[in-house]
């Protein structure tokens, strides 16, 4: 296994990822169906010159995510607050790792007043699940004064998204995938499975969110269907708001 740092434009991947300043994030409205208006913001790193899914890969293989997910709570955390956003931070996070509970306390001390009952983490489908993950990354969420909400990412298409993750996660809102989204207006498998997705949140009472909304077709469909939440190019582009935040 290559354990060298993978370089690009003359840096290296840990070079980059060891400065905060060189880690941005852009953020992404997510607005509400039923008012059109905005409900909160996906924050999504941009680690340039290397891309999300390269630092993924990377970190994964060098068994280093919980790095990853720590910066990203820290930063995003730190640009969403400098930016001046309204509404909720919606966080990914993995679902095999946590932070420690020393970067969990530091993490609360910085922005548990500031997010309390704004804060929504986001638990993405790769890689496996890691169930003591899972139980520590609880434990933490659950010092915030107002409850932290959870999403799942990806219903139905990855290898954790299934109705036992549900039964698991219990999470206040479900997003389905671009894959599912993408021209939904003109294809009938993909509403019918849209159709069976509704049938098993509703009872439950889990808020559906829908992402990679790119068309004015696909757009008018889902608010058709009376989903919760709508996310994509066609709602808002990813913007980064604050390139120079403050470290504390």
């Amino acid at each position: 296994m290559n354990m060298e740092p993978i370089t690009k434009e003359g840096t290296s991947m840990d070079e980059i990822l060891s400065d905060f300043k060189n880690v941005h994030y852009a953020f992404q409205p997510i607005i509400r169906v039923s008012t059109g208006e905005i409900y909160g913001y996906e924050g999504l790193m941009r680690p340039v010159p290397f891309t999300p899914d390269e630092v993924i890969y990377e970190y994964e293989v060098k068994n280093r995510l919980q790095y990853i997910e720590t910066l990203t709570f820290f930063q995003a955390s730190r640009a969403f607050l400098d930016s001046g956003l309204e509404g909720k931070l919606f966080l990914n996070s993995f679902p095999c790792v946590s932070m420690t509970q020393t970067d969990a306390d530091e993490y609360l001390k910085k922005f548990g007043k500031e997010l309390s009952g704004r804060l929504v983490v986001e638990l993405l489908e790769y890689p496996e699940i890691v169930l003591n993950s899972w139980y520590a990354k609880k434990h933490y969420l659950g010092s915030f004064v107002e409850p932290v909400g959870i999403a799942l990412d990806d219903f139905g298409t990855g290898v954790n998204i299934d109705s036992k993750v549900v039964s698991l996660y219990n999470p206040e809102i479900v997003k389905l995938d671009r894959s599912l989204i993408s021209k939904i207006h003109q294809n009938e498998r993909k509403q019918a499975e849209l159709d069976q997705i509704i049938s098993f949140m509703r009872p439950r009472g889990t808020m559906i969110l829908a992402e990679g909304v790119e068309t004015k077709e696909e757009h008018d469909y889902l608010v058709a269907k009376n989903l919760d939440f709508l996310q994509g190019f066609y709602i808002g582009m990813p913007t980064i708001y604050a390139d120079d935040f403050s470290e504390e």
